[in-house]
């Protein structure tokens, strides 16, 4: 409104600039809004992560065939649970960790405690909430059909507010998913007292160079980028590297048909 803009010109007149300023500075009305209970403990305990643990990072582009393979037969389980990317990637990196023990670990009181038991929480969004991680305990030697029912079980839980407590404790690794189909990676922030974190960018139809024969060429092909968060006093990069490659060899091997 001309009327709440003071000129500057002679005689007070409004002038061009005078109205350009006023635009840009927009709308003087403010609107404080009250963060959740939810959200002030995630971004507490996101605080307390980011100070006592020196976090490192490292991101691996990976063959993502396995999922052409898996569109092709259908993405139910033969129970008819939904199989996500997640899942996927969650089955070759829980078999990973089985050869990294020391990323599946938890660090409190200056005491590093390795775990043999596979216990994967996995971030979830939650409304007006902040963040959960909703945990599926002992996953090591999980199918993909049996990994896929035991999240499918957790999310209805989530959606309804049944979770429990102990469905929120006892992980000692978790998964991060991509946030949107175009996520090629985040790094995430470590969920403590955990020693590493894992994220999963959005799987991609790409241009891949091949050799044939010797000679290089073009083709489209899947690839997906995996980032791991992890604890400096406990891995490094060049050990968080040689996991996700890892982790990216046993995707590419996975037996989609008989684990569904």
């Amino acid at each position: 409104e001309a009327s709440t803009v003071t000129g500057t010109g002679t005689g007070g007149a409004i002038t061009r600039r005078d109205a350009e300023r006023a635009v840009s500075l927009g709308p003087t009305e403010e609107v404080v809004v009250a963060l959740s209970n939810g959200q002030r403990r995630m971004g507490q305990h996101m605080s307390v992560s980011m100070l006592s643990a020196p976090h490192g990072f490292v991101a691996v582009e990976v063959d993502a065939s396995v999922f052409d393979e898996l569109d092709s037969q259908g993405r139910e389980t033969h129970e008819g649970f939904a199989i996500t990317d997640e899942s996927v990637v969650t089955v070759a990196a829980v078999r990973a960790l089985a050869e990294f023990e020391f990323l599946n670990a938890t660090f409190a009181d200056d005491q590093l405690t390795v775990h043999r038991t596979i216990s994967v929480g996995f971030t979830r969004h939650v409304e007006d909430d902040g963040m959960l991680v909703p945990v599926v305990h002992a996953a090591a030697g999980l199918t993909l059909r049996a990994l896929s029912r035991r999240t499918a079980e957790l999310d209805e839980r989530l959606s309804s507010r049944q979770l429990n407590a102990d469905d929120l404790m006892g992980g000692t690794f978790t998964v991060a998913s991509a946030t949107s189909e175009h996520t090629l990676w985040t790094e995430p922030i470590i969920i403590q007292p955990e020693v590493a974190i894992l994220s999963v960018g959005a799987v991609r139809h790409v241009p891949v160079v091949v050799t044939r024969d010797g000679v290089l060429s073009l083709e489209v092909g899947r690839r997906v980028i995996l980032g791991l968060s992890f604890d400096h006093r406990v891995c490094d990069a060049a050990a968080a590297a040689k996991y996700l490659e890892r982790v990216g060899e046993l995707l590419a091997g996975l037996d989609v048909a008989s684990e569904r």
